[in-house]
């Protein structure tokens, strides 16, 4: 190990204490080390600074130091933090527990010396450095599974879910919402002319101007090619809708220079609500496709459409 590792002894006896410190002072590693003699000592300076290790001894003036593992554990405090606790006891249930809530190894304390110390303290070490791999890892391959790659919105996947999901909860409350379809106006003519390059700055570009103005509630999500779909939960009127409407023109109509010519953009949208137009995601879906077919083929004279589906029964 290259870097300086910080150490918290936990430790109230002197004697102890000093066994310890010398003990890592032979290490090949170079150290840091602070101490407290009390939990509550340990307490203040867990909540002021980064351990990288901390040596937590198991009999301690205002308590166990398993019972205090097990309160930094559940409090969520020691994820990035190698505990080893120590202890004159010869209990094995101790050492079984201290591993169950979060302590990396045990070691009595006939057995401290700069040795175990050192086997210890490094795998405990690697032991949360693979950790935070295995969460890192977990997080991009989320992200790859639940996001577009391209304009890092949510994928259909993760919408048709929220579609789902707030059916069954409108459901149950008696609410109503709006599904929109989003198309992007002579995209084609772009990608074509400019290409596709143009094609991909154009979807970030709207997908981060509208990211920025829809509600926390709302999703917003890419379903494929230059088609977004909207989530509105609680948006039962039109009227609700129509300053909302006129915010996403606003936003996507602004001149795009990044793409490489001054360009702007028009955007059709097709509109279904709950359950007026349907009580499943696929009518929903459908009869805001249909509102969006219409607003495509000029059959209406404005840039988005509810649909004019029939009510569900």
């Amino acid at each position: 190990m290259s870097k300086i590792i910080k150490i918290l002894a936990v430790e109230d006896d002197d004697v102890d204490y000093i066994t310890m410190t010398r003990a890592i002072q032979k290490c090949s590693f170079e150290t840091n080390i602070e101490r407290a003699s009390k939990i509550e000592d340990a307490e203040d300076k867990i909540s002021k600074n980064k351990y990288d290790c901390i040596l937590l001894d198991f009999r301690l003036p205002d308590g166990t130091g398993l019972d205090f593992l097990i309160t930094l554990n559940q409090a969520h405090r020691i994820s990035q933090t190698a505990i080893i606790m120590l202890t004159a006891e010869t209990d094995i249930s101790i050492a079984i527990k201290a591993m169950k809530n979060g302590a990396k190894d045990y070691i009595p304390k006939a057995q401290i010396c700069s040795e175990t110390l050192e086997i210890s303290i490094t795998k405990a070490l690697d032991s949360i450095e693979l950790e935070q791999q295995v969460i890192k890892y977990q997080s991009q391959i989320e992200q790859l599974a639940f996001h577009d790659t391209l304009t890092k919105l949510p994928n259909r996947y993760v919408f048709d879910d929220r579609l789902q999901q707030l059916i069954l909860l409108s459901q149950r409350t008696n609410q109503t919402f709006m599904v929109g379809i989003l198309d992007l106006n002579k995209f084609k003519a772009i990608n074509d002319e400019l290409g596709h390059h143009a094609g991909d700055k154009v979807l970030q570009n709207i997908a981060s101007r509208l990211s920025k103005i829809i509600r926390q509630s709302d999703t917003l999500a890419r379903y494929g090619g230059d088609e977004f779909v909207l989530l509105l939960p609680e948006t039962n009127k039109i009227s609700n809708f129509e300053q909302f409407s006129q915010r996403m023109i606003d936003v996507t109509s602004k001149p795009m220079p990044d793409v490489g010519k001054d360009i702007s953009i028009g955007i059709s949208i097709g509109l279904s609500q709950f359950p007026i137009h349907g009580t499943t995601s696929d009518e929903l879906l459908k009869a805001a496709d249909k509102a969006l077919y219409q607003v495509k083929n000029n059959e209406i004279d404005k840039w988005w459409n509810i649909s004019n589906a029939e009510k569900k029964e």
